[in-house]
């Protein structure tokens, strides 16, 4: 039966221009940067309040403004005149084991999609079919897999340190370390179930569905619960009356700027990722093709074939030459021979869009982990201990706290009420 090539078969015969062999220098400056800007923004956001009033203080100081200096810095430490437990936990991220795992991701994912761009064929490579970090990890290398896997326990298990640091003495830290509790376990959801995607025809598929809508559950409750929690929370300190104290929580104008910009950042990042995600395709029609003909042919299917064609693949395949000599193909062995003369594999793929998507992927999930460390679990820390101390003083107008000592330490045990009398 007569057979010619089906570009229907191939998104790269369809549309040449969504495929390439190799990026060029320009998609090789745009995915550096994608990878190295949000680790400046993550690195520099933690630190920007408190350089940004130092470079401040020093303008002021030498464009001859010394007067009230010591007020000045004082008032500028806090943003509302004092030192206050927001100032001792500006820069929280630096301290936290949870720096370790990020650390780790940036040193690991960043290496590993450079080396598979340089390979000699990067299509052939994870890039080549995945869109994601989980699906390369997944679909392609089960040593990725165990590094995604421990890396995110370890992340889930820093967290939840700096959870149980909450004040859980009142109701709204109780609430708080809940919600915290909650995303920070929705990572071990991510770690355990990969996006796993099926390379022929099986019987999995509802399985790996499923393993996958879990992965993404993981994923949407470890970032929305720990973003969005302390910043309800700070969003009620901030309608509560004036007088009550609850404003002297709120971050200053400065620091809301590097919040700004850090979450910005994120969101525009999350953004791309889901707006531009390219399209996961694992399977390999190229590799069992032996003939060198029949794999620069392919797709090349009876006409009829060709008009069936559901779903077109996205890569075209390329036979890879013998690096042996005619001296060699005459000498070695020919189990030897048929090893090194060559294989089919993908040549051209949608390789740019994919490595875009895995470069955003990587920021939004860097920039979102390292806002809720230095920002969100600061934040959820500050109000419960505020909270426990307003209720502290409530219970006994401020002055006196029924307590015992206990190994060296006074622990309250009770509260004192409005008259004077102690109750549990």
């Amino acid at each position: 039966m007569a057979r010619e090539t089906c570009a229907r078969a191939s998104l790269c015969l369809e549309d040449p221009s969504a495929c390439e062999e190799a990026l060029d220098a320009g998609g090789v400056i745009l995915v550096l940067l994608m990878l190295l800007l949000p680790i400046a923004v993550a690195c520099g956001s933690p630190c920007f309040e408190d350089r940004l009033r130092r470079l401040l203080r020093l303008m002021l100081h030498r464009f001859g403004r010394r007067d009230g200096g010591a007020e000045n810095t004082a008032a500028d430490d806090d943003g509302h005149g004092g030192r206050g437990p927001r100032r001792a936990l500006a820069g929280r991220c630096l301290a936290s084991g949870a720096l370790v795992p990020l650390l780790t991701v940036i040193l690991a994912v960043v290496p590993t999609v450079l080396m598979l761009l340089a390979a000699p064929a990067p299509c052939a490579t994870g890039l080549g079919g995945c869109g994601s970090i989980s699906c390369v990890c997944g679909s392609y290398y089960s040593q990725g897999y165990v590094f995604m896997f421990s890396t995110l326990l370890l992340l889930a298990y820093s967290l939840l340190c700096e959870v149980a640091r909450i004040d859980g003495s009142t109701m709204r830290g109780r609430r708080l370390r809940l919600a915290m509790a909650a995303g920070s376990l929705g990572t071990l959801l991510t770690a355990v179930f990969p996006e796993h995607l099926e390379r022929g025809d099986g019987n999995y598929a509802a399985a790996f569905t499923a393993a996958y809508t879990l992965h993404q559950l993981g994923l949407a409750a470890a970032c929305l619960l720990s973003v969005a929690a302390p910043a309800v929370a700070l969003w009620a300190e901030a309608r509560r009356p004036t007088g009550s104290g609850g404003r002297a929580l709120l971050p200053s104008p400065l620091e809301t700027r590097g919040r700004t910009l850090h979450l910005t950042a994120a969101a525009v990042a999350s953004a791309a990722f889901l707006l531009l995600r390219g399209t996961a395709d694992v399977s390999d029609y190229c590799a069992p093709l032996t003939r060198p003909a029949e794999c620069d042919a392919w797709p090349s299917l009876p006409p009829h074939a060709c008009r069936h064609v559901s779903r077109p693949r996205h890569y075209t395949c390329a036979f890879s030459n013998s690096s042996l000599s005619a001296d060699d193909l005459l000498l070695m062995p020919p189990g030897y021979v048929a090893k090194h003369a060559g294989e089919c594999r993908k040549a051209r793929c949608t390789l740019f869009r994919n490595v875009r998507s895995i470069a955003a992927e990587f920021a939004a999930l860097l920039l979102l982990c390292t806002y809720v460390v230095s920002h969100g679990l600061p934040d959820a820390q500050r109000i419960a201990a505020a909270a426990a101390a307003a209720d502290r003083a409530d219970g006994g107008g401020g002055a006196s706290v029924c307590g015992a000592e206990r190994e060296g330490t006074t622990r309250p045990l009770v509260m004192a009420t409005e008259n004077g009398v102690c109750r549990r």
